[in-house]
């Protein structure tokens, strides 16, 4: 048997959980509202999953256009845009790879193990995001050091997940 991938664990992990990511409906809202710009503009989901980010999006913002982009999308992409009305597209694609000009929000919940770590996704919004643009980052950190058994329910190492001084080290280092 071969080794199972981790967009494969992280699909069976999130099955139940539209958002994949732990918000309240409320919080989601509440994020959405200051993220998305007020008239208009582009939204670009890195790694969609079922495209839950960009249905919200585009219920809070009518006239708000949305790309997904995921290696293995879990939803239909020509019944998405259709349920859409043609406002949102998802692509089939993996994530880390592709490029299609720039956006007014990108989005990359969840996704840093597609980019290497959250310093590689936060270098992928950069190379999304159009001028005055907003990102928003969903990834995990320790509160404190892990101990060693929280690593192996994990299945993680050490270095995997940083606190969230190096994460902001992070965002400062690539101009956010």
């Amino acid at each position: 048997m071969g080794r199972v991938q981790r967009h494969e664990i992280s699909h069976h992990a999130h099955a139940h959980h539209p958002l994949m990511a732990p918000l309240s409906d409320a919080s989601v809202d509440r994020v959405l509202d200051r993220l998305l710009p007020d008239e208009g503009g582009r939204l670009l989901d890195l790694g969609c999953g079922r495209g839950e980010w960009i249905r919200r999006a585009l219920s809070a913002r009518a006239d708000l256009a949305a790309v997904g982009v995921d290696l293995h999308p879990g939803a239909d992409p020509e019944g998405f845009t259709r349920d859409l009305g043609g406002r949102a597209r998802l692509v089939e694609a993996d994530a880390a790879t592709w490029a299609e000009g720039t956006h007014d929000v990108v989005l990359a919940v969840g996704v840093s193990h597609v980019f290497g770590g959250p310093g590689g996704t936060l270098a992928a919004a950069r190379r999304h995001l159009a001028p005055g643009g907003r990102v928003l980052l969903g990834d995990g950190i320790w509160d404190l050091p892990p101990t060693p058994a929280a690593l192996t329910a994990l299945g993680a190492t050490p270095g995997e997940m940083s606190d969230l001084a190096h994460l902001l080290d992070l965002v400062g280092q690539h101009g956010f």
